[in-house]
């Protein structure tokens, strides 16, 4: 699962690191994949800043992702993947948070087809 939580601002950044969790010198001989994640402007972008490692897990699929601190409801999620204009509709939550005060994204396991070694960004409209 991705899981974001915005400033107050609307923005976030973060980096998952994957390798083998086996081999020694992973990052040294280059065999590791960092996957950005940044929110901005209703967006989420997802993008490689190194895709170095080429194991079958990066054909596994995204479950849920939850994007949290909005302060009103967003709807109209889309996803447009990398070398793609076509945007893709989204079956999405949009839920009070546990905060009682924002709300969270939520888009639930099988609603999007994305693998993780897929670039792609998704937007949403606020209010």
């Amino acid at each position: 699962a991705v899981v974001s939580t915005q400033s107050t601002g609307g923005t976030a950044n973060s980096t998952r690191f994957f390798d083998d969790g086996q081999s020694a010198n992973s990052v040294s001989q280059g065999y590791y994949t960092l996957i950005n994640y940044a929110v901005a402007n209703e967006t989420m972008k997802v993008s490689f800043e190194k895709n170095g490692y080429k194991d079958d897990l990066m054909s596994i699929k995204y479950g849920s992702i939850h994007i949290y601190g909005f302060t009103s409801k967003v709807s109209d999620v889309k996803v447009v993947r990398s070398g793609s204009t076509d945007k893709e509709s989204v079956k999405s939550s949009c839920l009070l948070a546990d905060d009682g005060v924002t709300y969270k994204l939520v888009i639930r396991e099988n609603s999007v087809d994305i693998a993780l070694k897929e670039e792609f960004s998704m937007s949403w409209t606020a209010g």
